[in-house]
């Protein structure tokens, strides 16, 4: 670690300062402490499985079984989506007879019309009068027969158009996209309620079933168990840390057994503190390893080192000394300006509680 640092900043190799040392000399860290809080653990937690939706379930998974969170363990409402999905399928085998029946029902349209066309042409031609049929008819009758053949007229070149246009095409394209909205609405209305059915593991672990018959509405069917593992919850007020990034934050918690036992951030949960300005964070603890369970003895209110790993490692220097050395200096300079003063070339990367990060300042 020190060769790379000297090779991108020689400049810093063997630097030193009466007030706070050789630059080399504090250790390169990958993480500060941000504090240490009371938390709640629990050993081999539970999670319930809750179903609302009534009627028959199927569970997925065999009681015992490994699972991760997410997984999809149980269907609800069994009988109900096997009713959608016949109903998808039946009108999906409809389709094609569907089609069938709109080509028949279009070209009898077409024929109709037609058949129209021709019955006003034939109609017409005996509207047609000759003089010799004016004047015996008279001016009066003439008159109406006129009107009404232009009527006749209008409503045959209407007729014609529709006949020499796309009317039907389009008409059955219509049709038959309305054909295939619903099927498309019956193939949703399935997979809606087949995914909102699903029920889904709330946390990795080893389920527990307890239901398997027809189930009322809000019933718990089971549990998951993290056995082995533990869940700690930290109420955390503090400005600063709430407002760390979770995925950044680690956590060290001793045992009765002498072993420091390590985790890491899984969520914030969604019930609020009793503290309005604090959230309560949940941290996932597990053994050294996979076959070195988390022991009961954990369990209980324990005291909490809470760690931001960072981003960039650097040199750890202590406040502690510095602060008492040169108060003063410090007040009015501020951390950056302090050791730009006495270390040029090195930028202050993060202030901790308890420690100054620091890294050459030509890396990025």
């Amino acid at each position: 670690m020190l060769g790379w640092m000297a090779a991108l900043c020689p400049l810093l190799h063997g630097q030193s300062h009466p007030d706070i040392g050789r630059f080399e000399e504090y250790p390169m860290v990958s993480r500060v402490w941000l504090g240490s809080l009371v938390g709640e653990v629990r050993v081999n937690p539970e999670f319930s499985i809750e179903v609302v939706v009534p009627g028959k379930f199927q569970w997925m998974v065999e009681d015992g079984q490994p699972v991760a969170e997410g997984d999809v363990i149980g269907i609800a409402a069994v009988e109900k989506i096997d009713l959608l999905k016949r109903e998808l399928e039946l009108k999906e085998s409809r389709f094609g007879n569907a089609l069938i029946d709109l080509e028949l029902a279009n070209s009898e349209k077409r024929q109709t019309l037609v058949r129209n066309i021709d019955e006003m042409e034939e109609k017409l031609a005996r509207m047609t009068l000759t003089e010799t049929e004016r004047r015996l008819l008279g001016a009066q009758f003439a008159q109406r027969l006129t009107k009404e053949r232009a009527t006749l007229e209008k409503e045959l070149k209407s007729s014609r158009d529709r006949l020499d246009s796309d009317y039907f095409e389009l008409a059955a394209a219509a049709e038959r996209k309305a054909l295939d909205l619903e099927i498309e609405r019956a193939r949703l209305d399935y997979e809606d309620l087949r995914r909102s059915s699903e029920v889904l593991a709330p946390t990795e672990g080893k389920l527990a079933i307890e239901v398997r018959d027809p189930i009322r509405k809000s019933t718990v069917v089971g549990s998951v168990i993290k056995d082995g593992l533990a869940e700690v919850r930290l109420e955390v007020a503090d400005v600063h840390l709430r407002n760390v990034p979770g995925e950044e934050l680690v956590i060290e918690v001793n045992g009765e057994d002498g072993r420091t036992y390590r985790g890491a951030y899984l969520r914030v949960l969604e019930e609020t503190s009793l503290d309005r300005n604090a959230k309560i964070m949940v941290f996932d603890v597990r053994g050294a390893d996979e076959r070195t369970p988390v022991p009961p003895a954990l369990d209980g209110s324990r005291m909490i080192r809470v760690f931001r790993t960072l981003a960039k490692p650097g040199r750890g220097v202590p406040k502690k000394d510095l602060v008492f050395k040169f108060p003063k200096e410090i007040d009015s300079e501020g951390w950056a300006e302090f050791f730009e003063k006495r270390w040029p070339g090195v930028r202050v990367t993060y202030v901790a509680p308890r420690e100054i990060i620091v890294n050459p300042a030509n890396e990025n």
